[in-house]
């Protein structure tokens, strides 16, 4: 019988976009944490993970699949919500289609029609299942042991799907924790085996079984870590304990999250083990003069989630437990950076959405803000930070560090870091982050605006603060964070005219000489912003243009032909040099050059 397929496209958003879908995700993970911690039959855990995946995406079928290397093949083990019997004994030579892809090749994939994608490597036997099964969209995400690959997590629909990257970081998540579960049962069978074999030699099967049974203890409350919700530090107490040894942990960007040691060590010195622990999957021994450190790399897939460090030689018998704790570290940062991920795009599309023109919904906008403890009627602070992209995700993620939990939303907006926090008094917050930023050897610069009345007027509040931002750049002066007092005279123009005026005030007092600029592709007008810039000081200014002192001066005097010689005395200088500093904020760089 061939399963009838859906008709029609459908994308198949991740649930984590809400914080419904946060929460659901929560609740899987929880779940399965608790299945770890108390359920013996790893079968039932791994068909609890399995049931969870498809209701968490939202999918047709969910269905988890093992390795053969002997027979070069994978094979399904587990399903949720396949129909046909074929579909389920599907054994698959690794490498070929969407399963065996995933399954080998050790990275995530996705298709959103199968049978007519011409880069899969299709079997024609398999292709006839799968059109049995009425399967059009199948995504699958490897699942590793220490390195190694395993098997596969898969979730498929009988519609013409698109995943998207929420969908497959959901899949990446779940596929983590059944490595864990496939472990313990590994495990289980392991001490089964040796039990089995002490009773006839007892003398040489001791102390393995010991070290495995030690390895299924620890395995245990890391799991209770899990449950507990302890994350990384939770794993360093364990771990020391089990060991004897100081711990230390990482996160992907080198920076220490937690360890009880005291010795001081700087990840990008271990970067050659971590490399090489990733590769493998295995631990890497770096001999130090005062004790050697064991490295083991926390990843999924292809990418260093973080590294375990244990300061000292703990022997061999002990080193399977520093990689299976670097399996829960990965377990645990996959699923951090899940929920970050979550509430950055959550935020992402909250201040999108504040800053478009679209109509939005007051009561839906209310409830979407109050999770940020914001509120429609009340005051707030909009933030630009300008930063090098290199350092956007960074200036992020320091942003919500500074705010501590506290309210307020964060987000990359146009490629520029917005913060909006609730209240007034945002200066000293984008001064602190600034500041920090600056400290930390990350270029950055920042322009802070005031909505008297709340949110609906964050747009114009938004602009005010490109404005300032631009109008810092345009003056040189970098590394700061500035509001409209900042700025002197030029911050109350750019807070309380429009342009049109703004652009008016330029014109009445510098038309001839832009004039002037524009018939002869001179640059007398940057000459005379960066004469007035250097308190009128003709060699300071020849510096600055790299000319000679002679050339500024007659420079000078044509610019006084034009806009006649009081523009450099009061009470004109002042209007003319306002006039000037906003001509050269609104004048992009490469129209400077002499």
């Amino acid at each position: 019988m061939v399963l009838p397929a859906r008709s029609g496209n459908h994308v198949r958003k991740g649930p984590v976009l809400t914080s419904d879908g946060r929460e659901a995700l929560l609740q899987a993970v929880l779940e399965s944490n608790i299945d770890l911690a108390s359920m013996r039959d790893r079968r039932l855990i791994l068909q609890g993970i399995v049931r969870r995946t498809r209701a968490l995406i939202g999918t047709d079928m969910a269905y988890l699949s093992r390795n053969d290397l002997k027979a070069g093949e994978t094979f399904i083990d587990v399903t949720d919500g396949v129909e046909t019997e074929a579909y389920r004994q599907i054994r698959m030579p690794l490498g070929t289609g969407i399963l065996g892809a995933a399954a080998a090749g050790g990275t995530s994939i996705r298709t959103n029609d199968y049978l007519s994608d011409p880069h899969m490597n299709h079997l024609s036997f398999i292709d006839s299942i799968v059109e049995g099964e009425g399967v059009k969209a199948i995504m699958g995400a490897p699942i590793r042991i220490a390195g190694r690959v395993v098997g596969a997590l898969l979730v498929a629909s009988r519609s013409n799907t698109i995943y998207d990257d929420e969908a497959l970081t959901c899949l990446e998540a779940l596929a983590a924790q059944t490595a864990i579960a496939l472990e313990q049962e590994r495990l289980n069978e392991r001490i089964t085996s040796a039990e089995a074999l002490f009773g006839l030699t007892e003398s040489e099967h001791a102390s393995k079984l010991q070290s495995l049974s030690k390895l299924v203890t620890l395995d245990g409350q890391l799991t209770g870590c899990l449950l507990e919700g302890t994350g990384p530090p939770g794993v360093v107490s364990v771990l020391s304990t089990a060991i004897g040894l100081p711990v230390s942990v990482f996160d992907a960007a080198g920076q220490l999250i937690v360890s009880n040691s005291h010795d001081g060590i700087l990840l990008p010195d271990l970067n050659a083990a971590v490399n090489t622990s990733a590769a493998s999957g295995a631990a890497v021994t770096v001999n130090q003069e005062s004790s050697p450190l064991t490295v083991v790399a926390a990843v999924a897939g292809n990418e260093v989630l973080g590294t375990v460090v244990a300061h000292g030689g703990p022997g061999m018998n002990l080193v399977p437990a520093i990689e299976r704790s670097a399996v829960f570290i990965s377990v645990m940062m996959l699923f951090e950076r899940t929920l970050i991920d979550a509430d950055q795009r959550t935020q992402a599309t909250l201040i999108d959405d504040l800053l478009s023109e679209r109509p939005l919904d007051r009561t839906t906008l209310a409830s979407r803000l109050a999770a940020y403890e914001l509120k429609i009627g009340d005051p707030c602070t909009m933030l630009v930070i300008n930063v090098l992209r290199r350092d956007r995700y960074k200036a992020m993620v320091l942003a919500r560090e500074l705010l501590g939990g506290k309210a307020g939303l964060v987000a990359l907006h146009e490629g520029h870091l917005c913060v909006m926090v609730p209240g007034s008094d945002g200066l000293v917050w984008g001064e602190k982050l600034v500041t920090t930023l600056i400290a930390q050897g990350t270029a950055a610069t920042g322009g802070c605006s005031i909505a008297e009345k709340g949110p609906t007027q964050l747009r114009a509040a938004h602009q005010r603060a490109q404005d300032l931002v631009d109008a810092l750049n345009a003056l040189g002066r970098h590394s700061e964070c500035v509001d409209s007092t900042g700025l002197g005279l030029i911050g109350l123009l750019l807070g309380n005219a429009n342009k049109q005026s703004i652009g008016n005030l330029v014109d009445q007092q510098l038309l001839p000489l832009l004039e002037y600029d524009k018939t002869r592709k001179t640059t007398l007008t940057h000459t005379a912003w960066t004469y007035l810039e250097n308190g009128s000081h003709a060699p300071n200014t020849a510096k600055n243009l790299n000319i000679h002192p002679n050339t500024v001066r007659q420079r000078i005097e044509r610019i006084d032909s034009l806009l006649g010689s009081s523009w450099r005395r009061a009470p004109d200088l002042i209007d003319v040099h306002v006039a000037l500093r906003i001509w050269r904020m609104m004048t992009p760089p490469e129209s400077l050059k002499v």
